[in-house]
């Protein structure tokens, strides 16, 4: 059948269903699917879908008022498109509340120089718990197979510049 529109589900985030102090980690999709298709993966290939961009705002916005101890973006990549990802991470710095950390699986090759200090704004403040980088192997032959995109140049540049100098990043990574 049809599925539903993603923003129409319930949140119990939103609607405070679940009490921080009891279930003191949130989980926060932005998307359900992906829009690579590795061999490895179980989400690759299927329906990619987003949630719309306020409706993922009011949730942020919901689990720190709440003070979640962590936050994690179950996404398969956080925010792929780099203005969603920067519009979350905004909102996620003019909400923080100085509590809560948080966790990311990122794709550090789509990471553009803004996104890369927000993320640093975070970590600065405190506020990153882990950051998965997407480097599934470092073999191109072991890529080539499962069919995991990687422009190695651009990895080793991105990942150089979003933790220069910031050694709490180095450590969440």
């Amino acid at each position: 059948g049809e599925l539903p529109e993603l923003g129409k589900l319930p949140n119990p985030y939103i609607e405070r269903t679940i009490d921080p102090a009891v279930a003191t980690y949130a989980y926060i999709e932005t998307l359900r699917g992906c829009v690579y298709h590795c061999t490895f993966c179980d989400w690759g290939g299927k329906n990619y879908r987003s949630f719309d961009d306020d409706y993922i705002c009011d949730v942020i916005k919901a689990c720190l008022e709440q003070r979640f101890d962590i936050i994690f973006f179950m996404d398969s990549i956080f925010a792929v498109e780099p203005n969603r990802r920067k519009k979350f991470l905004t909102t996620i710095l003019e909400h923080y509340n100085n509590h809560s950390i948080f966790g990311f699986e990122i794709f550090v090759e789509h990471l553009d120089e803004e996104s890369q200090a927000l993320f640093r704004e975070l970590s600065r403040r405190g506020g990153i718990a882990k950051m998965e980088i997407g480097l599934q192997s470092g073999n191109l032959g072991t890529l080539r197979l499962i069919k995991r995109p990687h422009k190695r140049e651009k990895f080793i540049q991105n990942y150089n510049s979003l933790v220069r100098g910031d050694r709490n990043l180095q450590d969440r990574i």
